[in-house]
């Protein structure tokens, strides 16, 4: 770094006081790197320079001098640390609702409430999730939907055939196996109109693509076929490839997906 800039602990007051340009924290995570957090305002930043190189504290602050900014690599905030829970859907007909997701795709009711004058379901397949889906009363019947899809992974292909199957028996409407390149997919409608998605993850990755999936071939002739037009299709690789340059992105991005303890012990730490 060149000189024009000073790294100092955090909560030093003379950081912020000594200087009319803009004030900004660097904070250093083991999985993540170095992000900077502007907590001031001044004169604009151009270029960064600092004439100090030791960062070895857990968390530092950078004191600017005027004119610099922060290179690209370095992100000015991180992303918020979570992962998706659950969602939700407001429902003209409940019973309908409640019946089609726990016989059709096996959830289980694991409470009832009255919130602010509605009758609320919830409903989950994880131990360690309260709730996955919420059905809410509200929902003005005959209305066209505006969720695009909600989409389940099932273990493999053969479960997919099973679910398929089962299914079409059902009569559901919308009926529409997909073959994805990096997943075989069947979509369908729920008692609403809800479009669901049961795929399978294919061992490839491939840049979308959405051709028939023929639920008549044999496992090993769909396989077979997926692998052809995976080949032909530019910009294909191995999925556990692709998965790691994915989530090197993500860490080196601040935005990786982070859980925290299911279960909250008292002055848990969620930063250790």
């Amino acid at each position: 770094m060149s000189a024009g800039a000073s790294l100092m602990p955090i909560g030093s007051e003379a950081a912020v006081e000594e200087s009319p340009f803009n004030f900004l924290v660097v904070e250093l995570d083991r999985a993540r790197g170095p992000r900077i957090r502007v907590v001031g305002c001044g004169a604009p930043l151009n270029r960064l320079a600092a004439n100090g190189t030791n960062i070895d504290a857990s968390r530092m602050s950078l004191r600017q001098a005027p004119g610099l900014l922060p290179p690209p690599e370095m992100k000015m905030d991180p992303a918020p640390r979570m992962a998706f829970s659950h969602m939700g859907l407001y429902v003209s007909d409940m019973s309908a609702m409640v019946e089609f997701y726990e016989d059709v795709l096996g959830f289980s009711v694991t409470d009832r409430a009255n919130i602010r004058g509605a009758d609320v379901v919830f409903l989950s397949r994880n131990p360690d999730e309260h709730h996955q889906i919420v059905l809410v009363p509200g929902r003005v019947p005959d209305r066209p939907s505006t969720v695009n899809q909600i989409s389940f992974r099932v273990i493999s292909i053969a479960e997919l055939r099973r679910l398929h199957s089962e299914v079409k028996a059902l009569g559901v409407a919308g009926l529409n196996p997909t073959n994805h390149g990096g997943s075989w997919s069947i979509y369908f409608l729920d008692p609403e109109g809800n479009r669901i998605e049961l795929f399978a993850p294919t061992p490839w990755y491939v840049p979308p693509i959405s051709i028939p999936l023929d639920m008549a071939l044999s496992d090993d002739e769909i396989y077979k076929l997926t692998e052809d037009t995976v080949n032909a299709t530019p910009g294909h690789m191995r999925r556990t490839e692709w998965r790691e340059q994915l989530r090197n992105r993500l860490v080196e991005a601040g935005t990786l997906e982070q859980h925290a303890s299911t279960v909250p012990q008292k002055h848990l730490d969620l930063d250790s």
